[in-house]
């Protein structure tokens, strides 16, 4: 995403200080407190990760739905997440297809709605974990 891009979990302290897939660089610098970590994967397998966390802290959110600050700390999270996504989507050196980007800016959309429905207590988080998971097997 963006290289000014911090997506933090609120469960931790590790802060994403640079990603940018597309440029071609393979190395991602996370900052714990602080110590900066430097990873060297691929971006789909960071995304995979990333979206793997989240989702995880969906999930557990959704388990224990009555703790309401887990709950909308993993709703913000999540929400932080697919708006860096969508950012990165919209960015010109994003290399995917245009059809691909517009689902997936589509998809962020919703998810932003769905996180408000959620918030409201209109709905569960069961929705935004399963397209969550559906990405994360495209990534795969």
């Amino acid at each position: 995403m963006p290289g000014d891009s911090r997506l933090k979990h609120p469960g931790d302290y590790a802060t994403l200080n640079s990603y940018q897939p597309r440029d071609g660089t393979d190395s991602t610098t996370f900052r714990i407190g602080s110590k900066n970590v430097t990873v060297t994967d691929n971006p789909r397998a960071l995304e995979y990760r990333l979206l793997g966390q989240v989702t995880a802290a969906l999930m557990e959110a959704n388990r224990n739905f009555a703790d309401k600050p887990k709950l909308i700390d993993s709703l913000l999270w999540n929400k932080n997440v697919w708006d860096h996504f969508m950012l990165d989507l919209q960015d010109e050196g994003n290399r995917l297809p245009k059809e691909t980007k517009s689902a997936l800016i589509g998809i962020g959309i919703w998810v932003n709605r769905e996180t408000s429905r959620v918030m409201e207590g209109a709905t569960d988080c069961a929705g935004l974990i399963e397209i969550n998971q559906i990405i994360m097997e495209g990534l795969k």
